[in-house]
């Protein structure tokens, strides 16, 4: 780069060389948005998988707080530490496994292009691909 600015120079002094940028400079001031968007997002995935283990937790200790009379009677009645443990675990892994199942299922159900705009999303589109000649989906 500087031996560009002085073969310039040499040859002419009264040229000012154009400010000079090489491609990992340009790339870089064009990534800096999609990589703060990709930082942003992923850190509210984190608290979003935070939130659900947290909710987890809750419903687990939930759980056990309401059948804390049936497990002493189970206790007394001779079940071992390992098999009320186990229970608990079955209880709440049978709920989460109902709550990811419906929750799936309901994202899949979701149409890929829904949102409330969307008929004046096509229309404007409509308009633009009347203008262009192509094809825009919403």
């Amino acid at each position: 780069m500087r031996a560009l600015t002085t073969a310039i120079r040499e040859i002419d002094r009264t040229v000012v060389p154009p400010a000079q940028v090489t491609m990992q400079d340009l790339l870089a001031r064009q990534m800096n948005a999609q990589q703060f968007g990709a930082v942003v997002l992923g850190t509210l995935g984190g608290l979003a998988v935070l939130l659900a283990l947290v909710a987890t937790y809750v419903l687990a200790e939930s759980m056990a707080v309401m059948r804390t009379r049936e497990l002493g009677v189970r206790a007394a009645l001779g079940a071992t530490r390992r098999q009320l443990v186990m229970q608990m675990l079955g209880d709440t892994g049978r709920s989460v496994a109902a709550g990811l199942v419906a929750g799936l299922f309901l994202t899949w159900r979701q149409p890929a292009r829904s949102s409330p705009s969307c008929t004046v999303c096509r229309r404007s589109i409509r308009s633009r691909w009347r203008r262009s000649r192509r094809r825009f989906w919403c």
